[in-house]
């Protein structure tokens, strides 16, 4: 039988297993959803281009899940389920083996809000200024691995967020308090209020950049407290880049439970930076602390590949709710008044208007006193004996000294006027309250949030197909040794269609059948790993355990099953 998406099945495993994150209904649906973001559907929308019927036939043999509109309706039921999404964190936990879990990666995605609902403005890092935006809060593990999600908007700044969010991701992972868990962070979580919390958690650490470091920390001529270099691959194993750290080390003058290590780092060109790392964990080497900051360039490299290639950025649903129907979800705090601040602002312009004006009187005294000597002096010389220039200077002065008389009288007014605007704004600022709570304004302002459940389950989803992809991908990976195309080849062999075929003995045979013409190099190495994988004994995700064994065909294959079907009339 043609099967559009047969390629699917080189996940079979993982997918599978993924049955195994809730129970027998949710876990057929997550499954189902997994499986179209795998084949490129980044939203529900996109779903209509795929083969229902096709993937029905592969994960359960049963009913097509059905267009975008029913998929929608799955969707918000699943998202019900408050344990769902969580269980299916967990899973995706698990199935990280070998990766470092007692340190992780912390950073909010921002993504740019162009619908027309008013929800919070934050600093959009596209445009370069403050705009809607849409906030992800993600944890990766240091390999690269995104690990936990969870979405939010710009009530809370980043520093607020984390500390809830640590919380909430130990009691996901059943990790205890005292667990030592260091956080990588950039410099948004900077501040004095965070670290003080941070020294009184001994079970949480951080790892940041100092921020505005002045690069005095290395005093003049003392020698390196240690070095090592790091070799980064390019393009293939050999071809190897390398960098080299130098640091010294000591107490932080801003906090001394805090470690200052303070390195230069030289890149293959031999441009040479030097920038200050914070830590409070005294136990975890500097070596280990300098490359775990050095590498966070992983999950910004993720967040746009998730974007680009499992729709992490897509709304899912346009619901929201007002701040008035979640305000006691909310810790509200106090804020400055804008109107107590205009106010204020108001007054300081008017000061500052005021200020000019005495200045410029201070000024006008200075040279009407020098007009005045003048005068003086002219009028000493008898009115015959005077030169004609001295007349014509004489009368300038006078000139001068009524139109400065006049200058006077309106800023003397002008004084007035402002005294006056000024009383005035001293009584409004009295009436008025400094401080307000933020939650009052959003309502007034008729802000909203986004209600998230549907898009988090959908999130969480993702991020789990993204690492069923790359464990799928790694024999492929390994065998191909070409990083600059072997995501596009692989992501073109898994979605690729082919020919699907029971042989008996519970023995499926997966004919794969690319649509674009595959150079030798790389046929050979689909074929070393679809052997790889044949080795492995791997079952159909439907859970009926029949076997899978995978070959690699040519459209010669199409050619085949068009002549069958006409011959079977």
């Amino acid at each position: 039988q043609w099967c559009s998406h047969l390629g699917l099945l080189l996940l079979c495993e993982a997918l599978a297993a993924l049955g195994s994150a809730g129970p027998e209904g949710e876990a057929a649906a997550v499954c189902h959803f997994a499986s179209e973001v795998l084949l490129g559907a980044a939203n529900l929308e996109q779903t209509k281009l795929l083969s229902q019927s096709d993937l029905a036939l592969l994960l359960s043999g049963g009913t097509p899940a059905g267009g975008p509109v029913k998929q929608r309706q799955i969707l918000a039921e699943l998202a019900i389920d408050p344990e769902l999404a969580p269980n299916i964190l967990r899973w995706n936990y698990a199935q990280l083996e070998g990766d470092q879990m007692d340190a992780f990666y912390y950073d909010p995605h921002t993504k740019h809000y162009t619908g027309g609902q008013n929800i919070l403005k934050g600093w959009c890092a596209t445009l370069r200024w403050a705009a809607p935006i849409m906030i992800g809060d993600f944890v990766h593990t240091t390999s690269g691995s995104p690990i936990y999600l969870e979405n939010c908007d710009n009530f809370d700044d980043m520093r607020a967020r984390f500390k809830g969010l640590e919380a909430r991701f130990r009691r996901c992972f059943s990790l205890p308090n005292e667990k030592h868990l260091t956080w990588v962070i950039d410099r948004g979580i900077y501040g004095a209020e965070v670290f003080e919390w941070i020294v009184g958690n001994p079970g949480i650490h951080i790892v940041t950049w100092e921020k505005d470091y002045k690069k005095d920390g290395w005093k003049k001529d003392r020698p390196a407290d240690g070095s090592f270099t790091v070799e980064r691959t390019r393009n293939n194993r050999s071809d190897l880049k390398t960098y080299r750290f130098e640091w010294v080390e000591q107490k932080w003058p801003g906090n001394q439970e805090f470690r200052q290590i303070v390195v230069r780092a030289t890149n293959p060109q031999d441009n040479t930076i030097e920038v200050s790392i914070l830590a409070d964990d005294t136990v975890r080497s500097a070596k280990d602390i300098i490359w775990l900051m050095f590498d966070r360039w992983i999950q910004e490299n993720d967040f746009k590949y998730m974007d680009s290639h499992f729709g992490i950025n897509q709304i899912t649903s346009y619901m929201s709710t007002t701040y008035a129907e979640i305000r006691d979800e909310l810790d509200d705090r106090m804020m400055k008044n804008a109107e107590y601040t205009a106010l204020a602002n108001n007054r300081l312009d008017r000061k500052k208007k005021a200020g000019d004006l005495l200045f410029q009187e201070r000024e006008s005294e200075k040279k009407e006193s020098l007009r005045r000597q003048e005068i003086v002096n002219l009028e000493s010389v008898p009115a015959e004996q005077r030169t004609t220039e001295q007349k014509i200077k004489l009368g300038q002065l006078k000139g001068a000294q009524r139109s400065a008389q006049l200058h006077k009288s309106k800023r003397v007014a002008k004084l007035s006027e402002i005294d006056k605007q000024i009383e005035a704004l001293d009584q409004k600022a009295a009436a008025t309250e400094k401080e307000i709570s933020r939650v009052d304004v959003l309502i007034e302002q008729g802000a909203v949030r986004l209600l998230g459940e549907r898009k988090y389950l959908l999130d969480v989803i993702k991020i789990a197909s993204r690492n069923m992809f790359y464990r799928a991908f790694e024999p492929f990976k390994e065998f191909y040794d070409n990083y600059r195309d072997d995501h596009v080849w692989f992501r073109h062999i898994h979605r690729s269609p082919g020919v699907i075929e029971a042989v008996g003995g519970d023995l499926i045979k997966c004919l794969i059948i690319p649509t674009a013409d595959l150079p030798k190099p790389v046929r050979e190495v689909v074929k070393k790993t679809f052997a790889l994988l044949n080795g492995n004994r791997l079952e159909m995700p439907d859970m009926s355990g029949r076997r899978i064994e995978f070959a690699l065909g040519a459209k010669s294959a199409i050619e085949s099953v068009i002549l069958a079907e006409q011959f079977m009339g």
